[in-house]
């Protein structure tokens, strides 16, 4: 299904265009943390006691999973068995902050 027009389209492209390569870099990588965060917070949600490891494990899943073989995924989910103190815990109720600590307005553009 696509609901957006074509002059819609336009303009939001244009408006990324209109960004600095540095800043739509910024934008993917908040966006790639937010996603974590909400894959994180799912499995919380599912699994309150799943451990580092558990959480690494869902990630790959959930990013990867459908880019390696299942014994690739076995291989590399093993290695995630280490803990290398990954934070096991995140806040569902925290929203997706910017990585700089700002609004994500884009008002802090130069």
């Amino acid at each position: 299904m696509k609901d957006t027009s074509p002059e819609m389209e336009r303009r939001f492209r244009a408006m990324l265009l209109a960004r600095t390569g540095a800043e739509r870099l910024k934008m993917g990588c908040e966006m790639h943390q937010c996603a974590q965060m909400l894959v994180r917070a799912s499995v919380l949600a599912k699994h309150p006691q799943a451990t580092p490891a558990d959480l690494r494990r869902a990630l790959l899943l959930r990013f990867y999973g459908q880019d390696f073989s299942p014994d690739r995924l076995r291989a590399v989910s093993s290695a995630l068995e280490i803990d290398d103190q990954l934070p096991a815990s995140t806040d569902p109720a925290v929203p997706c902050a910017p990585l700089d600590g700002g609004s994500g307005s884009g008002k802090e553009r130069r």
